[in-house]
């Protein structure tokens, strides 16, 4: 949390007064009209910031702009939006145990939102169900001292928890946050007496590190004895754990590099 000088005198709106107290808690801010950036910056969240000079500029000119927050590095803040259904599935999902005092939010249409910090690393799903999404680092949330666009209600809090105090994620919601592993992709193994089979059953042993080199060397011989094996050598890629994107752009590479060493430009 940053040392910050006290609040310019001129300063008499609700939402400088709270954009100020959020550059001193270290949340990350920028200005909303509504729910959307102000200007065209704000599309980009690494304009948001807890500068306090940039802050004072921005409501300096804007003095009643709504306040918009990047949720911290591993935090999820649940977004319950009662209008679709949000406030019955956050009851199943809790089905009657008891949540930690945590950051909260009373949104101005009557929603709520919910801080809490992850306890791993993971891939993360966009919506916990029907009427409640999941924001991260990479999205944003209204803070209190804001007003519904729609409504004209303001952001209040319903709970407030130091940053620092936040509590993990409960136990029993983190199936409903955290997005189910990949299914397992049957192995693939290829006879022996198929031409380049020896190839695909390369990348198909390859371990750790090792993947990637083994299907760019594996590309490059293929490319290199004009065998066409790509589909073959993207489905083995795909069972060792890489991923499509990254596999088709090794593959590519790697063939094209084996095409002009054997003779034939790609």
């Amino acid at each position: 949390m940053q040392t910050i000088p006290a609040r310019p005198d001129n300063w008499t709106t609700l939402q400088q007064q709270a954009a100020w107290r959020y550059a001193g808690w270290g949340f990350n801010i920028f200005p909303l009209k509504g729910k959307r950036p102000f200007f065209e910056a704000g599309k980009h969240f690494a304009n948001y910031t807890h500068d306090i000079n940039q802050i004072a500029t921005w409501w300096t000119h804007y003095p009643t702009a709504n306040i918009g927050a990047r949720p911290f590095k591993n935090f999820i803040v649940i977004d319950i939006d009662p209008r679709n259904g949000g406030s019955a599935t956050w009851e199943e999902l809790n089905h009657g145990q008891e949540l930690p005092r945590t950051l909260s939010t009373r949104t101005g249409s009557g929603g709520l939102h919910y801080w809490f910090k992850l306890p791993r690393p993971g891939a993360l799903r966009n919506d916990a169900g029907a009427g409640i999404d999941l924001q991260t680092e990479h999205k944003q949330v209204v803070m209190p001292g804001s007003v519904h666009p729609a409504t004209g209600n303001l952001y209040v809090f319903h709970q407030w928890v130091p940053p620092r105090e936040v509590p993990l994620l409960p136990h029993w919601l983190q199936r409903s946050v955290y997005a189910p592993p990949p299914a397992p992709r049957s192995p693939v193994v290829y006879s022996h007496s198929k031409r380049g089979s020896g190839l695909v059953n390369a990348v198909l042993g390859a371990v750790g590190g090792q993947r990637n080199d083994m299907l760019n060397w594996a590309s490059f011989e293929a490319g290199k004895q004009h065998l066409e094996i790509n589909q073959e050598l993207l489905e083995a890629a795909l069972t060792i754990g890489l991923t499509e994107q990254e596999a088709q752009s090794t593959i590519r590479s790697g063939y094209e590099a084996g095409l002009k060493e054997g003779g034939l430009a790609a």
